[in-house]
């Protein structure tokens, strides 16, 4: 009899190990459901998506990885679907290795399947990244088959240093640029929402075949190699070899667009994309003074230098400023430049030409920002200095160096912290 009770509770003990959901018998990811996701990550997913759901998800620090994660484990909990990873887990009591997956049973203990998924997602945080992501879990696509739910997902760098970064595609928009959402660091340990740019070009082609614009695998190919996937597509690595990373943009932008945009809107949009990067510039170095406030005389550890460094940041904002240059020279020789308005003109002129710098009221109205300290004198930032700054290498991505050094304004000693790592092109 005590026999047969044991046996019995324990039979009952393997009954309460709960999934984190169970999948509908049957259902896979296949093109029915890539569409249906593409669809909900362009009308129904915003920056603060997981904020408004509330309970364990508001609280979730989402790195640009781990924010398409989330949005891929919640969109399969929420239509039954399965989710896997090929990313590893590893336990050490049992001694064997397993992917991530719906049916882990870890949080089995919690009653509400809400609360098992924001568990899972929140558990991958640290576990999977743009590394899984690119190579394990992703296939290439062919550009003209980019769609919103899609990433661009971008890794350079050398010597062991490397920077990696991944955008979610929310819309392709018809004049072929995109809109796009992200997740940083900063936002990460700040517990922000994503960020949205809309319009946007990208930056960074794809110099290995692993990265670039890619389309999470299904459930069923979660172990399959990409080349061995049917309808993986290689063009844009052969593309990528053989222009200049602006070409390569050029050419996604005009297989992608259903109308060219006109000089007057490109180059106006070209400088508010600037303009915004500086404004999004001016939060992570201001975040990193506020850091030293609070730690004086302390140099950063690496987790935090990850977070308040800007080398990727300052690299991207030189390449768009490159970007104008070559696309206003190219209107200008196709005599196409009479379109752009005057006042754009004079800032574009302001520049890159030294001529028009005698006008700075234009540059400041357009975009300007006010940096230092009572203690260091406050100094104004706009498109021209700044861009100069960079150019000289002024400018300071290190985030243990002082404001004015951070914005390349005045010369002032650089900080003897250490360098975890660089700008590197």
């Amino acid at each position: 009899m005590t026999k047969f009770i044991f046996i019995l509770l324990l039979s009952f003990s393997f009954t309460l190990k709960a999934a984190v959901w169970e999948a509908k018998p049957g259902l896979n990811w296949d093109s029915y459901w890539d569409i249906k996701f593409q669809k909900w990550v362009k009308n129904s997913v915003e920056g603060n998506f997981f904020k408004k759901l509330g309970g364990r998800y508001k609280n979730l620090p989402l790195d640009c990885a781990d924010a398409f994660y989330g949005l891929r484990i919640y969109f399969s909990f929420k239509n039954s679907l399965p989710w896997r990873s090929a990313g590893q887990k590893w336990n050490s009591r049992d001694n064997f290795s397993t992917g991530y997956s719906n049916e882990m049973t870890n949080w089995d203990h919690l009653s509400n399947s809400d609360d098992r998924v924001a568990e899972l997602i929140n558990f991958t945080l640290d576990r999977l990244g743009t590394e899984s992501l690119a190579n394990l879990d992703t296939y290439p696509i062919s550009l003209s088959d980019v769609k919103p739910g899609d990433m661009y997902m971008y890794k350079y760098g050398s010597d062991g240093s490397f920077t990696r970064h991944a955008y979610i595609i929310k819309d392709v928009n018809a004049d072929g640029t995109f809109d796009v959402l992200y997740g940083t660091q900063l936002r990460a340990k700040k517990l922000w929402p994503l960020g949205r740019v809309g319009a946007e070009y990208l930056q960074h082609k794809p110099d290995l075949n692993e990265w670039g614009f890619k389309r999470y695998k299904s459930n069923l190919d979660v172990e399959t190699r990409a080349l061995s996937i049917p309808v993986a597509n290689y063009e844009q690595y052969e593309i990528a070899k053989r222009v200049e990373e602006s070409q390569f943009f050029d050419y996604v932008n005009t297989v992608l667009r259903v109308f060219e945009e006109t000089p007057a809107k490109k180059v106006g949009r070209l400088l508010n994309g600037l303009c915004r990067s500086l404004n999004a510039r001016e939060v992570v170095v201001n975040d990193a003074l506020e850091w030293q406030e609070q730690n004086p005389g302390r140099c950063m550890k690496e987790g935090d230098y990850d977070a308040y460094s800007t080398p990727s940041r300052d690299l991207g904002i030189k390449k768009k400023y490159e970007q104008l240059d070559e696309y206003f020279k190219k209107i200008q020789q196709e005599g196409r430049d009479e379109k752009v308005s005057s006042r754009l003109k004079t800032i574009v002129n302001a520049i890159f030409n030294s001529y028009g710098r005698s006008n700075n009221s234009s540059v400041n109205d357009f975009c300007q920002l006010s940096v230092g300290s009572s203690r260091l004198g406050y100094h104004t930032v706009n498109l021209v200095n700044f861009y100069e700054g960079l150019k000289s290498q002024d400018v300071s991505f290190h985030p243990n160096d002082n404001i004015l050094r951070r914005w390349g304004v005045s010369a002032q000693r650089k900080t003897r912290c250490r360098e975890y790592y660089g700008y590197k092109e």
